[in-house]
């Protein structure tokens, strides 16, 4: 199963001239957070944990045309392609041999425009300007977004991004744990700017023998009553959220003949993720070596991995919430779900592995 996340990047006001390059640096953001204005087309390397883990991607895109990503296995070949034209989307497993199709998410549905996600994170972090840097033969301004202090905590630099101004794409993120060391990248090795891509490049045929998947579910940004409506899940999001988190959206998953409502919420920056499942659903953690951990009266597992911590439990509807905060506040998100309804769904989905929950591309 493949969960695909949208690449979301953030910037901030910057410290010189402060009238003045609030406004620039402030257009700066807004222009990363919108469909880029020319086509592009570039090699990525995205990588967590280290070199042995990274991957390569190819990606073009052409406003108003299309989206194309190819992830290639170690002899350079797609192993995996994603391709939307705007009204369909296909994601092609080689490996495999199938090929789901379905509808792409629409950036214009979602529930926080550019303006308040910007305000969202200019409350929660601080971002300071570091200069510039050559990326892709590119020059781009470089920008770290630190964690405000706190009573207990000094401030910490969180993410590092180099953008390129006339573009407003970004062509590295580095990302940072708890210790200040580095904890995933994604950096263009390769990057053109406003070639012309072919018909082509926008269109998906499936190959001779392989198995079409249907996915009819909306893929993304809904609220709450509408993924009441679309499942018999009776939604069950948590009342309690850590200080800066807001609700973002929330969407469902279709995996052998189940439902998932996956639940999402942000503070601008970081994310943090609650998969609600049928009973009788077995979820797979991310991260490795889970240990027990108490929520209420419900035993829970928790675990740590690339994506921060994960904590699963079962209450009528089995959950998992996958996050960079604390243990203590995962266990206060898990312990304010409400109470569960009558006649929960039953399901026979047998595992499902979220471990590709943290997956970023642009």
């Amino acid at each position: 199963m493949f969960i695909k996340r949208v690449w979301r990047l953030a910037l901030a006001l910057s410290f010189a001239s402060p009238a003045r390059a609030a406004t620039g640096v402030e257009s700066l953001l807004l222009a990363t957070m919108l469909p880029p204005a020319q086509s592009y087309r570039g090699t990525l390397e995205v990588s967590a944990g280290g070199q042995a883990h990274s991957k390569i991607v190819e990606v073009s895109e052409d406003p108003g045309r299309g989206v194309r990503r190819e992830i290639l296995d170690r002899l350079g070949l797609p192993s995996v392609t994603i391709i939307s034209d705007g009204e369909t989307e296909w994601v092609y497993d080689r490996a495999r041999s199938i090929a789901w199709r379905g509808e792409p998410a629409d950036p214009d549905l979602k529930l926080l425009d550019p303006d308040e996600e910007m305000d969202l994170l200019l409350s929660n972090y601080e971002v300071r300007e570091a200069g510039s840097e050559r990326i892709a033969g590119l020059e781009c301004r470089v920008l770290e977004i630190w964690s405000r202090p706190g009573a207990s905590e000094a401030s910490r630099k969180i993410r590092r991004l180099c953008v390129e101004a006339e573009s407003g794409l970004v062509l590295l993120k580095v990302s940072f744990d708890a210790a200040g060391e580095r904890m995933s990248s994604v950096r263009f090795l390769r990057l053109e700017l406003a070639p012309k891509l072919s018909e082509r490049t926008f269109v998906f045929r499936p190959p001779s023998g392989v198995e079409i998947r249907e996915n009819r579910l909306r893929p993304d940004y809904m609220r709450l009553e509408e993924a009441a409506a679309a499942t018999a899940l009776r939604p069950r999001p948590p009342t309690w959220l850590p200080s800066g988190f807001l609700f973002e959206s929330v969407n469902l998953l279709a995996y052998r003949g189940t439902t998932i409502l996956h639940y999402r919420y942000s503070d601008g920056i970081d994310a943090l993720s609650v998969f609600q499942a049928p009973r009788g659903t077995r979820l797979k953690f991310p991260g490795d070596g889970p240990r027990p951990f108490a929520v209420g009266s419900v035993r829970g597992e928790l675990a740590l991995g690339s994506g921060g911590k994960t904590l699963t439990w079962s209450a009528g509807d089995r959950f998992v919430i996958v996050g960079r905060v604390p243990a203590e506040s995962l266990r206060r998100i898990a312990e304010s779900v409400p109470e569960t309804g009558p006649d929960p769904e039953e399901s026979d989905a047998g595992l499902i592995d979220l471990g590709g929950v943290e997956e970023a591309f642009p």
